[in-house]
């Protein structure tokens, strides 16, 4: 791969699998010989909890995201080709901080996260569209956005579709803890299709307590459970990713 691909997971809204996603497509992409480095710009910090032993006193990307002389502090993991900018609890004050910094500042501070000696950079992004997370989008190269099917979050896809492309960063979106047997998600995932078009990735995640389990261990859903359905989905998805983003 000649490039660095940075690609972001991101949802303005919590509990849509954002998280589980970032943490299984880095997986997946380092287990084909790609080396990952997966960001968490995300306060609840639950990438990095996963990746690495993590404490409430550590410092996380935060000084680097508002301190022009400060470079991001890379962590190793348990995974021989993942590494890691963890986060902290203080990334829910930094954009009060951040929204102060000049324009060239806020781009200057936030290029370097895109470290070049990566064939993938995963941003798992927090639940938000302000300043700071509108200016990391412009560093990507692709936007993915699960989704969580309901008519609220159907009804409010608009606005963070709209915020992604004006940054310049293509986007396409997946369904999220989908119930294939729900009538509605049904329903909801064929209007979502109708309205976006080739914006909607194949691939489906289906609910399932086997992720959440998952996650809870500590382990990705291919560690935990490789012949399920949900696992190999997440397998599927990243094949998709690699096919739009290498486009």
């Amino acid at each position: 791969m000649q490039d660095t691909k940075v690609i972001a997971i991101a949802n303005q809204k919590g509990g849509v699998g954002k998280t589980s996603t970032a943490i299984n497509i880095a997986y997946t992409l380092s287990r084909r010989e790609n080396r990952v480095l997966l960001i968490d710009f995300d306060g609840q910090c639950n990438s990095s909890r996963f990746f690495t032993d993590l404490t409430n006193d550590e410092i996380g990307c935060e000084r680097a995201i508002v301190c022009t002389d400060e470079k991001p502090l890379i962590k190793k993991t348990r995974y021989d080709n993942i590494d890691i900018v963890t986060s902290s609890v203080r990334m829910n004050a930094i954009s009060n901080e951040f929204v102060n910094l000049s324009d060239e500042e806020k781009q200057s501070n936030i290029i370097k996260f895109r470290q070049s000696t990566y064939d993938y950079i995963i941003v798992d992004m927090p639940p938000a569209m302000n300043d700071f997370t509108e200016n990391v989008l412009t560093i990507c190269d692709y936007v993915y956005v699960p989704i969580e099917l309901g008519t609220f979050a159907v009804q409010g896809l608009a606005r963070v579709t709209q915020k992604i492309a004006n940054a310049g960063t293509k986007y396409a979106c997946f369904a999220s803890k989908y119930d294939k047997g729900n009538k509605a998600d049904q329903e909801l995932l064929e209007i979502m299709k109708k309205n976006l078009g080739d914006k909607v990735l194949n691939t489906v995640i289906p609910f399932s307590r086997a992720i959440k389990n998952s996650i809870s261990y500590r382990i990705t859903a291919s560690e935990y459970m490789s012949w399920i359905n949900p696992a190999r989905c997440y397998e599927q998805l990243a094949d998709e990713i690699i096919h739009t983003v290498e486009q």
